[in-house]
């Protein structure tokens, strides 16, 4: 036991309730002054250290131990039964005993005057209901992780497939080129065919209000009234073709003109 005792750093055969609150907060340095201060307070626990608290919560634990029978206690190093009433001043307890009651009541607190530095680094025993919570969170973050691998495999497959669509639009990027001058020719005339055709229909169902008539001399292409009348029958409707109208080709060039301003958001008066 004397060899025993000698591995501990301020280790002894039995302690004090007092020795041990000591030791247990790192007061060892002021242990002696400590008592000088409270030296008129007489009787354990009665004694109150209002300037280390911590050694009123570790006499607090350490009382109510023995009280309720958990910590073996003595008299001047002899251990009594637990029914038998002792003088505070003379209570003690065995190093023996306390290291018992530390492994068993406290087992995240290892003291270094109770246990080596070896054996403050070992992990304590664990118990069956630690043991079953942490199955329980291992199975929890399993299943988090489940979810979070089919999350992962959502979105790569997500990044590939727009990958593969960056790639083809910096393909059809790279093989497109400007249009070139006998296409944009070509666009014109076709865009124009379709504005002439279009307003013609128009105008084959819709008279013109008279309030508009004022803006027939803005479009050169649009036939007049009275060349509509004299052209056809039918008092409401406009003929397409204009007395004395030019060639093809010269219409065809007029239109991709006209419809190259109204491309370009040149003004041109609305017919209707």
């Amino acid at each position: 036991m004397d060899e025993e005792i000698g591995n501990y750093p301020h280790a002894k055969l039995f302690y004090r309730p007092e020795e041990i609150a000591f030791r247990w907060c790192h007061l060892m340095a002021l242990e002696q002054q400590i008592l000088r201060d409270v030296r008129h307070l007489q009787g354990f626990p009665n004694r109150k250290f209002k300037q280390w608290p911590c050694l009123d919560q570790k006499l607090e634990i350490l009382w109510d131990a023995i009280r309720n029978n958990e910590l073996l206690y003595g008299s001047l190093g002899i251990t009594v039964k637990s029914d038998e009433t002792v003088d505070p001043r003379y209570l003690t307890i065995r190093h023996t005993d306390l290291k018992q009651w530390f492994n068993q009541y406290h087992p995240l607190d290892k003291p270094e005057f109770l246990f080596t530095y070896i054996e403050r680094q070992t992990t304590s025993a664990l118990t069956i209901d630690i043991y079953q919570a942490l199955l329980i969170e291992l199975e929890a973050l399993k299943a988090q992780r489940d979810r979070n691998q089919l999350l992962l495999e959502e979105l790569k497959t997500e990044r590939e497939k727009l990958q593969q669509e960056n790639i083809a639009l910096l393909s059809r990027l790279r093989t497109t080129s400007p249009p070139s001058e006998r296409s944009e020719k070509a666009y014109y005339a076709l865009l124009a065919h379709s504005l002439t055709s279009c307003w013609d229909t128009r105008l084959e169902v819709t008279p013109i209000p008279p309030s508009r008539a004022k803006h027939r001399s803005s479009l050169s292409f649009w036939p007049t009234m009275q060349e509509s009348m004299a052209s056809r029958s039918e008092p409401w409707r406009i003929s397409s073709q204009r007395p004395n109208a030019a060639s093809p080709d010269q219409n065809e060039t007029e239109n991709c003109e006209r419809c190259c301003r109204i491309l370009r958001c040149e003004t041109v008066p609305d017919p209707f």
